[in-house]
């Protein structure tokens, strides 16, 4: 009765396509915990690798139902999401958040999935949040001046400032400021920044080719060149060939 044998049982044999023996191991686990929602995490996880959906939603749903969990919470979100139920799944986000103000995990989960997702206020809101209880945590900081400068909003630069001293040299950290520096027409610094991040991490393709977007605004042509036939050598391994090629067409 072991839930982290069980847990990992039942992976290896959805793993080996004997799912009904998993389904099993979620079953028995739901009657040795009837007030615990982890036997409905498994059976979610399982039906989910069918991508039955709705049946996984379900599941997660039952499991809530049981006891509070950040982990339930955050898979229910994503099944809804994949179901086509984006618009359920905003409502769930925010009434979970509503009934669990201090969930920091599914917080950070949520302001993550906005910022993927291009949903800048959504995610402003919550690093909002989760820095008024963190006040020095640098991926947050990095993360909301990110956001704060899509949304052209004042303050982004000194956030992203404070992240890159609390935590200096970490190539994402300083590619965000650079980009703010660039903005504000601060060319030899931004330039500065990414250069050194694109020594520090080489297969971040992205901050590449930020690099290569300011040597093109600073009308360093020919460096610019020589990056841009760099990432486009990545071929379709880089979702940005459309903009190396633009970039390319116009130098």
């Amino acid at each position: 009765d072991l839930v982290s044998a069980q847990h990992n049982l039942m992976r290896l044999s959805l793993a080996s396509g004997k799912q009904q023996d998993a389904m099993a191991i979620a079953r028995e686990v739901q009657k040795q915990r009837p007030k615990q929602g982890i036997g409905y995490l498994l059976e979610g996880d399982i039906v989910a690798s069918r991508k039955s959906w709705g049946a996984a939603e379900e599941a997660y749903r039952a499991g809530l139902n049981k006891a509070p969990s950040s982990e339930l919470a955050i898979k229910l979100h994503g099944v809804l999401v994949e179901g086509g139920k984006k618009a359920e799944a905003e409502r769930f986000a925010a009434s979970w958040l509503k009934e669990q103000p201090g969930d920091s995990i599914f917080r950070q989960y949520r302001a993550e999935f906005a910022l993927l997702n291009g949903d800048w206020e959504t995610a402003a809101v919550q690093y909002k949040v989760l820095l008024a209880a963190t006040p020095e945590n640098p991926a947050f900081l990095n993360n909301l001046a990110a956001v704060t400068g899509q949304l052209k909003q004042p303050g982004a630069l000194e956030l992203a400032e404070k992240a890159n001293k609390l935590a200096p040299n970490q190539p994402a950290f300083m590619d965000t400021l650079a980009m703010l520096l660039a903005e504000k027409g601060d060319l030899a610094r931004a330039l500065a920044l990414l250069g050194r991040a694109t020594q520090a991490d080489t297969k971040d393709l992205g901050i590449k080719l930020n690099y290569a977007r300011v040597l093109v605004q600073a009308s360093k042509k020919p460096e610019a060149r020589k990056e841009l036939e760099e990432l486009a050598k990545a071929g379709e391994n880089f979702p940005g060939q459309a903009e190396v090629a633009r970039l390319l067409r116009e130098l």
